[in-house]
């Protein structure tokens, strides 16, 4: 791995970990949100979480000869409590990303911040 690449996922590392985003989208039935289901994130935190997973896919992982974008595929929730309310509970979804010939399933972690808005974490579930 070259030093620009180290240097990108480094700073890819830190920001996941400190890397605040609004929730906008603030659902507080808990009947809707279920493993299986479509994601909850609001276009923001999306946004935010997806630009993270794009740098890393891209530092990482971008086969020779590559030269299309990592494409966004199918997130679904994968973890949540059983009384969620947004502004309290974690959740975690499974984001596929498609980029050339690989496809990937990338953990999204959201943790509700006390002060506002939502830290994040995406990790690497599983390659293809």
């Amino acid at each position: 791995m070259t030093w620009s690449r180290k240097c990108v996922l480094l700073a890819a590392l830190i920001l996941a970990a400190v890397a605040p985003s609004q929730l906008l989208s603030q659902k507080k039935d808990s009947a809707r949100v279920a493993v299986g289901q479509p994601s909850i994130a609001s276009k923001q935190l999306t946004r935010d979480a997806w630009q993270m997973i794009e740098l890393l896919e891209t530092a990482a992982h971008r086969p020779e000869g590559c030269k299309d974008k990592p494409k966004l595929g199918n997130r679904v929730i994968a973890e949540s409590p059983k009384d969620w309310d947004p502004s309290k509970n974690s959740w975690v979804e499974h984001w596929t990303v498609k980029f050339c010939e690989r496809q990937a399933t990338y953990r999204a972690e959201f943790t509700p911040d006390p002060k506002g808005g939502t830290q994040f974490g995406v990790r690497l579930l599983s390659p293809s």
